[in-house]
C-alpha cells in the first residue's frame, strides 16, 4: 500500500504540474483539470485499504476539494465517500475543515446550506484559492442539478415550475433563473427546455451531484422505459 501511495502521489504531482503549465486554451485546460482530479481521487482511494491512515491523505484531499469547487465544469463527484475526505472534518487547520464542509454543502446541501457554509468559512477561502462570487454562481448550478434529479426521480416527468426553481436557487428574478438553466445546459449539467409561456422547465437529462440509490432507481426506470419503447418499435417494424 505504501508503494502504491508513493506512485499515485507522484502521478498527482505530475498532473498538477502539467495543469499549471497548460496554455492550450479552455478545452485543454478542462482536460488537464479533469486529469488532476482523476489522479487525486486514485491517490485518495489508496487510503481505503485496511489499516491505512486516512489523515495522511488530508493534504491532497483538501487540494482535490478546492480544485473541484474552483473548476467551472465540475458538478458531480463521489469524493465524499473517501476516508481521506471525511478526515478533513477533524483536521487541525481551518482550510481543510472548510474544504470538506464546502464540498459537502455543494454536493448534498440546499442553497441555504451552501450559503451557510460560505458564511462560516469565508475567512478560509483565500487559503483555498477560492472566490466567493464564483462559488455562489456554481452553487446555483449544483442546486439546479439537484432539482432536475428530483424532478425525474421515481419516473417523474422532469417538469418543474419557475416558482419552484426560483425557491431552489434562492432568487426572485426569472432572468437569473433562465441564465442559470442556459449555463447548466452549456456545461452539460442538464439537458433542458424552457417554456416561458407556461413558466416551466422540462429536464430531459441531468448529471446528478452524487450517484446514490435514487439515481440508480431513475436509471433503471429509464432503461425499462427504453426497453419497452424498443419492443414496440420492433413490433411495428415486424
Amino acid at each position: 500500500t505504501a508503494e502504491a501511495q508513493k506512485l499515485h502521489r507522484a502521478c498527482v504531482d505530475v498532473a498538477e504540474a502539467l495543469y499549471a503549465g497548460e496554455t492550450g486554451g479552455p478545452a485543454a485546460e478542462r482536460a488537464a483539470c479533469t486529469a488532476v482530479l482523476e489522479r487525486m481521487e486514485a491517490y485518495l482511494k489508496t487510503f481505503e485499504a485496511p489499516g491505512s491512515n486516512a489523515a495522511a491523505g488530508v493534504e491532497v484531499a483538501r487540494r482535490a476539494c478546492a480544485l473541484f469547487l474552483a473548476a467551472p465544469h465540475t458538478f458531480a463527484s463521489d469524493m465524499l465517500n473517501l476516508s481521506a475526505v471525511k478526515a478533513l472534518a477533524s483536521a487541525p487547520d481551518a482550510a481543510s475543515k472548510a474544504a470538506g464542509s464546502l464540498l459537502t454543502a455543494f454536493l448534498t446541501g440546499t442553497n441555504d446550506a451552501v450559503a451557510s457554509a460560505l458564511s462560516a468559512h469565508k475567512a478560509a477561502l483565500p487559503a483555498l484559492g477560492l472566490d466567493e462570487g464564483k462559488l455562489r454562481s456554481k452553487a446555483r448550478l449544483c442546486m439546479l442539478a439537484a432539482a432536475a434529479s428530483a424532478s425525474r426521480a421515481n419516473g417523474g416527468n422532469g417538469v418543474v415550475s419557475y416558482a419552484d426553481l426560483r425557491a431552489t436557487l434562492g432568487t426572485s428574478d426569472d432572468m437569473v433563473l433562465e441564465a442559470t438553466v442556459l449555463e447548466a445546459v452549456h456545461h452539460g449539467v442538464v439537458v433542458a427546455k424552457m417554456d416561458q409561456i407556461e413558466s416551466t422547465v422540462t429536464f430531459e437529462d441531468v448529471t446528478p451531484r452524487v450517484f446514490g440509490d435514487e439515481e440508480w432507481k431513475t436509471l433503471l426506470h429509464d432503461l425499462k422505459r427504453w426497453e419497452v419503447g424498443l419492443q414496440r418499435l420492433m413490433h411495428v417494424t415486424l
